[in-house]
This record gives C-alpha cells, structure tokens and sequence, in this order.
C-alpha cells in the first residue's frame, strides 16, 4: 500500500474520533442538564458509546500513522513536534478519564 492509502487511512482514523468525542461531550453536557429522567439517561449513554466508538477506532490512527512514518516512531522535524503534542494530550485525557472512572460523578 502507497503512502496515499495510509494518509488518507490516518487522517479518517484520526478526526473521526475527534468528532466523537466532541458528541460525546455534547450529549453528557445534555444529560447533566436535562429535568426528566428518561432523556437524562438516553442523552448519557448515547455519551458513552460515543466514547466508547471513538476508543475502539483510536488504534487505527496509531497503525495508521506507524505505517505512514514507516516505522520510525518519533519522527523528525514538524512530525516529532507533532508527536510530542499528542502524546502529552493523550496522557492527559487517560489521566482524567481514569480519576472520573476511580471517584466517579
């Protein structure tokens, strides 16, 4: 497969869950502030699976962009910049994500 396949593959892979997360966000900002119960709880599962959809097609980005630098990890230049903004974000979200998970709402 060309390069063309892979940033192409890579850049799907990587804003749709972007997307999803943002609709994720969005429906359990609804769900919070929603009065009647059953729209509440619709609103905050459809959250969660969003979030759980974007997780589940993140790899993809990662295989993605692992084929498309041909297997050099960090990169170079711009793409090495890029890696460490990233990664920080990632380690940061994973940071959050796990303290709701451990205390909870």
């Amino acid at each position: 497969m060309n390069q063309v396949f892979w940033a192409r593959m890579h850049g799907g892979a990587t804003h749709f869950p972007i997307a999803l997360l943002v609709v994720s966000v969005l429906f359990d900002h609804a769900g919070f502030w929603w009065r009647e119960e059953l729209p509440r709880r619709e609103f905050r599962a459809f959250g969660f699976y969003s979030l759980l959809i974007a997780a589940a097609v993140s790899p993809a980005a990662v295989i993605s962009g692992i084929a498309l630098s041909k297997g050099i990890l960090l990169g170079t230049g711009l793409l090495a910049l890029h890696h460490y903004f990233i990664w920080l974000v990632a380690m940061m979200s994973a940071g959050y994500w796990g303290g709701e998970m451990i205390i909870g709402r």
